[in-house]
C-alpha cells in the first residue's frame, strides 16, 4: 500500500537499463537482514533471489525510512496492503492522492504515482511482519530524459497495542540500484544527495499509509460510499466493507 514509485531517486538522466539475466541461487545466497529487518527469503524463487542479490548487494543508495504510523487495525491494514488497487481507490474517494495501482496478476502491480513515475510493482515474499517488494520504475523529468532504476523494498510493520495508541508502525528498508557506470559514479560523489532524495521521496510513501488511514477513521462512510468502483472481486469488495463498517461509531 502506498506510492511505492516514490521512492525512486531522481537525480540525473540515465538511459534504460536491461533487467538482469537469471542466474543460479548459489551465486545469489543473500543476507538475513536488510538494515535491521529480518528479510523473508525463504519462499523466494532462486530468479527472484537473484533480483534481489543484484540490487542489495551494490546499491547505488541504501537507506531506513520510519517508523511510520498508521491509525488502521490490522486487518483492514494487512487488507490494503494485499489490495493496493483498493487503497488508490480509497485515496482518491477521498482525496488524500490520486495515486494508481492496477492488478496485473498474483502479487504484480502496476504503479503510477502521477508525478512522472511509473512502474511494476511485484511483492515476492512475506511473513507475518514483513514484505518484501521488488520494483521496476520509469520515471521522466522535464530537464531529463527517462530514468530506469531497481529498487528493492523490505516493510516490517508491528501493531501497537491500545495502550500506545493502537494502530501500526512500520518500518522500510530501501535499496536502489542504477546501472549505468557513468550515473553510478556520480552517485558515488552526491551519495548524500541521493540518499536524501530517496528518503524523502520513502518518507512521501509512509506519510500517503498514514493520510490515507486518518482519512479512513475520520470518514469511513465517505469510504463505504466508494464500494461500488472498487476494482475488486465481489468476495474482496463484501470483505473490504466489513472491515470499513467496524470504522463507523
Amino acid at each position: 500500500m502506498g506510492p511505492i514509485c516514490r521512492l525512486t531517486p531522481i537525480l540525473v538522466a540515465v538511459v534504460f537499463l536491461a533487467t538482469p539475466s537469471p542466474c543460479g541461487a548459489a551465486s545469489c545466497e543473500l543476507p538475513r537482514s536488510l538494515r535491521g529487518i529480518p528479510l523473508p527469503a525463504r519462499s523466494l524463487s532462486a530468479s527472484d533471489a537473484c533480483l534481489v542479490d543484484s540490487v542489495v548487494r551494490d546499491p547505488a543508495t541504501a537507506s531506513t525510512v520510519g517508523p511510520a504510523h498508521t491509525p488502521l487495525e490490522r486487518p483492514l491494514f494487512e487488507f490494503l496492503l494485499d489490495h493496493p488497487e483498493a487503497g488508490a481507490e480509497l485515496a482518491r474517494a477521498l482525496a488524500v492522492d490520486d495515486i494508481v495501482f492496477r492488478r496485473e496478476g498474483p502479487d504484480r502491480f502496476w504503479a503510477d504515482d502521477k508525478d512522472g513515475s511509473a512502474g511494476t510493482l511485484r511483492l515476492l515474499s512475506k511473513s507475518e511482519t514483513e514484505r518484501l517488494y521488488y520494483f521496476d520504475c520509469r520515471h521522466e523529468e522535464p530537464f531529463y530524459w527517462p530514468v530506469r532504476v531497481r529498487v528493492v523494498l523490505l516493510m516490517s510493520s508491528e501493531s501497537l497495542p491500545p495502550s500506545a495508541g493502537g494502530g501500526q508502525n512500520s518500518t522500510l528498508a530501501v535499496y536502489t540500484r542504477i546501472e549505468d557506470p557513468v550515473i553510478r559514479t556520480l552517485i558515488a560523489v552526491f551519495g548524500r544527495v541521493a540518499r536524501r532524495v530517496v528518503s524523502r521521496k520513502a518518507a512521501k510513501g509512509m506519510k500517503l499509509s498514514s493520510r490515507l488511514g486518518a482519512a479512513l477513521s475520520r470518514r469511513p462512510i465517505d469510504a463505504l460510499r466508494a464500494l461500488p468502483a472498487m476494482p475488486l472481486g465481489a468476495v474482496e469488495r463484501k470483505e473490504l466493507e466489513t472491515h470499513l463498517t467496524r470504522l463507523l461509531p
